[in-house]
């Protein structure tokens, strides 16, 4: 049930009760009321003893951006209160999406989820924007896989029409982003297909003379392609050669970023128990830290 559907006065019941703790790794991040968590979760079975474990990857900001917006949803005098979503980013915006899907109250925020479907089918997205694509179409959830290809489609119909802002950057950043690359490689791939498909339909309706002469005007102008498919080329070996080895490459950042991400946090819990100079943060540890808790700000001596 969607308790934002209630009038208020039987909404502000469910923030009554004992609360429960909802826990990241060994970290107690917020308190949400029990009477709220069982009425708006689809996982119930999170519970356990009064804590709600949620699994390490998910961002503590966001968990807590997300339970303080179900206890003031309870208690707003709105009707049918709703996740607000302006200035917030296409990053924060997922993370959340993540952090509720953990917590089993995804629909709550799946306007949020959206609103990231449709800015990126749309507008160009910022690099930042494209690397957070990437980051969430990791895993096997098939709405943010579905936001790669949304995101790949609509740059490679930009690539196509060469009104990519500056290209050359642009193509340094895909040797870098290899998933993003890779999709938007398939969809050019496709688009090339089709209108060789509407050329040889085109070539088979004319008369023979004409598709003669037809055929030599697109050999001279580098256009022509034979109608019959061929065994793979040594280019298209190379090609796919070339494709596993940049996906093995991605494969190897990502892993490496997510062993340093997990050696980042172990750190940053340690240091934050102690007091002085031990608990000044490196450059990376600081990075981590302001990514994870979306904000600039570092805790005190760190």
């Amino acid at each position: 049930m969607d308790i934002r559907a209630y009038p208020q006065p039987r909404r502000a019941v469910f923030a009554q009760g004992q609360p429960v703790l909802v826990v990241l790794g060994e970290v107690t991040l917020i308190e949400l009321p029990f009477p709220l968590f069982m009425a708006a979760s689809t996982k119930p079975e999170l519970l356990v003893n009064g804590i709600i474990q949620l699994p390490g990857h998910i961002k503590h900001y966001a968990v807590v951006h997300l339970v303080c917006y179900l206890n003031e949803m309870v208690l707003s005098p709105q009707e049918f209160p709703r996740l607000v979503t302006h200035g917030m980013n296409v990053w924060n915006m997922l993370d959340i999406n993540k952090a509720a899907e953990a917590l089993g109250v995804a629909e709550y925020v799946d306007h949020a989820y959206r609103k990231c479907e449709a800015y990126l089918r749309r507008e160009l997205p910022e690099y930042e924007e494209l690397d957070a694509c990437t980051y969430h179409a990791q895993g096997d959830d098939l709405n943010y896989t579905r936001l790669l290809r949304i995101v790949a489609e609509n740059l490679a119909v930009r690539m196509w029409e060469d009104t990519i802002p500056d290209s050359e950057q642009f193509h340094r950043y895909l040797e870098y982003n290899v998933p993003l690359g890779q999709q938007i490689q398939l969809f050019i791939q496709q688009r090339e297909a089709y209108f060789a498909h509407i050329e040889e339909l085109k070539e088979q309706r004319m008369p023979q003379p004409q598709r003669a002469n037809y055929n030599h005007k697109r050999r001279e102008q580098g256009d022509w392609r034979p109608t019959v498919a061929n065994e793979p080329t040594q280019e298209d070996l190379q090609w796919k050669k070339e494709k596993a080895q940049k996906a093995a490459k991605s494969k190897a950042f990502w892993d490496i970023k997510k062993a340093q991400n997990a050696e980042d946090a172990k750190a940053i819990q340690e240091k934050l128990t102690l007091s002085g100079n031990k608990r000044k943060f490196t450059a990376r540890e600081q990075k981590y830290y302001r990514e994870l808790h979306g904000t600039h700000k570092l805790p005190k001596g760190c």
